[in-house]
Parts: structure tokens; sequence; C-alpha cells
């Protein structure tokens, strides 16, 4: 049985697609299953769940070698400013909307969740935000 996210199976479109898309995920399920300030082991970590490429359609898997392609030499921000950088937001559109056909609600939700990550003291380790830096959603 094909699954769209199923454990980490090691890269195939690229490295950079599925360690975000498995973040995101990963925030999307400490988010419905104990509220913020979660914490996972290293061995709890291989199984979260990430995009399963090969469950893609062929549609699918081209356009996200298209976005990778696209983003791969993009200069984005260091990662404790995703939730203000305007490149990872149109990633983010690109990989939930377009990729895997979910509403702008899920975006949307996808968006606060990087603004919920970015808070974090463990991501942005205690370094100071731009005093204009807004979520870019």
């Amino acid at each position: 049985r094909c699954t769209l996210f199923s454990p980490f199976r090691g890269p195939n479109i690229g490295t950079h697609l599925k360690l975000h898309v498995g973040t995101v995920m990963f925030l999307v399920s400490l988010q419905s299953s104990n509220g913020w300030g979660g914490r996972i082991t290293i061995t709890a970590a291989k199984s979260l769940p990430v995009l399963s490429f090969p469950c893609l359609s062929d549609d699918q898997l081209l356009m996200a070698e298209r976005i990778f392609e696209e983003y791969r030499d993009r200069d984005l921000m260091p990662a404790y400013l995703e939730e203000v950088d305007p490149h990872r937001a149109l990633f983010d559109r690109q990989v939930v909307c377009h990729i895997l056909g979910l509403s702008e609600d899920i975006y949307k939700a996808v968006r606060q969740l990087a603004q919920k990550w970015c808070a974090e003291p463990s991501v942005h380790g205690g370094r100071e935000r731009p005093k204009d830096a807004k979520l870019v959603v």
C-alpha cells in the first residue's frame, strides 16, 4: 500500500526538499499530538513522516524536480529567519499547494508553523531578529 508520507529512506529528488517536508510534517505532528515544546530522540527521528516520492505521480515528481532546480541556487536567509524569507515562503507554497495539492489554508498553517519553529530557542540560538521582520505568507 502506498502512503504519501513515510519514514525517510534516503535521497531521491533532493535532500533539501525531503528535509523541508520532513520538518513540516514533524511540526504538524507536534502541533497535533502534544502542542509546542515536544522533544524527539535520534531513534524516534528515524520514523518521522516525510514525503514518499514513489507515491507521487509522474506530474508531481516532474513539478518537484522543477521546483528543486529553481531553488537549489537561491540565496536563502538563515534558518532561524525562515518565517520572513520570501523565497522559503514561495517554496512552501509550491510544495504544499502545487505538488501536494493541499489547500491555501494548509499553506498558511505551514507558514504559522514556520513562525513557531523560528521562535524556538534551539533554532534562533539567542540571535536577534531584524526589528522589521514579519511573517511572509
